[in-house]
Formats: C-alpha cells, structure tokens, sequence
C-alpha cells in the first residue's frame, strides 16, 4: 500500500507503526497465567454490615476501596450462621467487579427474608478474588417485630 503524506510517500504505514510500537500488556503467557502474576492488592471494606429487615426484605450498601494496584473480579457471597433453609436469598447490585488502583464503588445489598419475623441473623459476608486479600466481615440483620 502507497500512502502520500505531506508530500512524501510512505509504504505500509500501519505495518511499520505496528512493528514499532508493542503495547505494555502484549504478553505470550496465556491469560489465566497473567491473571496469577497481579500484584496482590487489598480491599478497604467496614468492619461489619448492620441492618434491620422490613417485612421481608433488608437492604445495606457496601462502602469499597481498592488499594494500590489493579483488583481483578472481586466477588462476594455471603454464609449464614443458620439452616440452610432458613438463610435469606441475597442479590448484589454488582459482582465479579475489577477496580483500578483507588478506585472505590458503593455496592447495593438486597436480603429478601424466607419469611416475615424471622428474628435476628448472623453470617459473614466474603469478599475475595485473584489478587485481592479474602476478607471476612461479620453481617448482622436484626428480624422484624409483629
């Protein structure tokens, strides 16, 4: 390909440029490899999350900050202390979120409860990923009163 810029001719321009310039995330590695080799980072999270249900929902925002280095696909998911079928159903505004190095998120928690007056609740709500610290915060939900 011939391409005339201000008067001077230049062959393969977008070859030459792309042989010159290599991206500083161009790797051979395979990805799951460059995914294992991110500096760890840590998550700045509050130390518990309290809440009080209405009927049969609760609902809490999660306050995150990132550390100083790219977070990969931080996830959360909560365990409860009680019986499996007794446990409230949890949705996450968000999920499996990368954040770049300071960057911080409100993250939406919605609990909808088995049933109403369930009486109080405790579990830990899990925060982890790739390169990210696992962290453990306590969750209380204090049930609904007739």
């Amino acid at each position: 390909m011939l391409v005339e810029v201000g008067g001077q001719q230049v062959r393969n321009a977008y070859r030459q440029l792309a042989t010159q310039y290599e991206p500083p995330f161009a790797s051979s590695a395979p990805l799951f490899q460059n995914l294992k080799d991110l500096p760890e980072t840590t998550l700045r999270l509050p130390e518990t999350v309290e809440m009080t249900a209405a009927g049969r929902r609760a609902t809490s925002t999660l306050n995150v900050t990132n550390g100083d280095a790219y977070a990969r696909l931080a996830r959360m998911r909560v365990e409860w202390d009680q019986p499996e079928g007794d446990t409230p159903y949890v949705m996450f505004s968000d999920n499996f979120i990368d954040f770049l190095p300071n960057e911080s998120a409100s993250i939406g928690l919605d609990f909808l409860l088995p049933k109403e007056n369930t009486g109080n609740m405790s579990g830990t709500l899990v925060v982890e990923g790739p390169n990210i610290e696992t962290q453990r915060i306590p969750i209380n939900l204090v049930g609904s009163q007739k």
